[in-house]
């Protein structure tokens, strides 16, 4: 793995609800994983992950298995290629099966004026970011992982959706109420940074006047 992963890259792999004390445990070259007493929010896992965290490429990964070295590259390619946040985009999904969570990232997306990330979210399946971002944004707001991406947005710093061949993650989603919640703090976070109309405006409207035969406008 070591000659086939860029020097610096280093992939955590959040561990929630195991019997594990909380710990940080080496698994396999460039690979860390973050295990808990008891059940914690993604949000969690991901500050003591990002405060650990020494490599220039990091990849969070949101399950208690360690990617295989080609499911890592594409986001280090990415980084590589000049994006600063990598997320992945969610396969597997339609309109049919959208859930609370997805359909909540697709509104802060739009919202935040990036239709292109569609229903991608820091909160649902593996992102990387590197170590210039992580320092410039801060690791703290990386317990609502959707506030961290509107911080993200206000620096910024170039943003990236990829697919990986092989990797579903259909059902690689925490707890949907609170991925709803943490989206519904980063819309909340957006309009208070934008004004109270989140940086919307209206369109210019054309009327045109009526005027009937008894010569009234109406």
């Amino acid at each position: 793995m070591t000659t086939n992963l860029p020097e610096g890259t280093e992939c955590i792999s959040v561990s929630q609800g195991t019997v594990n004390w909380n710990r940080k445990r080496k698994v396999a070259p460039h690979q860390w994983q973050i295990s808990y007493s008891k059940n914690q929010t993604m949000g969690a896992g991901l500050v003591a992950g990002g405060m650990q965290a020494k490599g220039e490429i990091i990849l969070f990964w949101n399950s208690e298995s360690t990617p295989r070295p080609e499911l890592i590259l594409p986001y280090t390619e990415a980084i590589r290629d000049g994006a600063s946040v990598v997320m992945t985009k969610p396969v597997g999904i339609c309109e049919k099966n959208l859930n609370g969570a997805r359909l909540s990232a697709i509104t802060l997306n739009r919202m935040l004026k990036r239709p292109d990330l569609g229903a991608a979210s820091l909160s649902i399946g593996p992102f990387a970011i590197t170590r210039q971002a992580l320092s410039s944004i801060g690791n703290r707001l990386l317990a609502v992982p959707p506030k961290f991406l509107v911080a993200c947005l206000q620096g910024e710093l170039p943003i990236k959706t990829i697919s990986v061949r092989r990797l579903d993650t259909s059902k690689a989603v925490p707890d949907e109420t609170t991925v709803i919640q943490e989206t519904m703090q980063a819309i909340s976070e957006w309009i208070r940074f934008k004004g109270e109309r989140g940086g919307f405006t209206d369109m210019k409207r054309a009327r045109d006047l009526f005027k009937p035969k008894d010569g009234g406008v109406r």
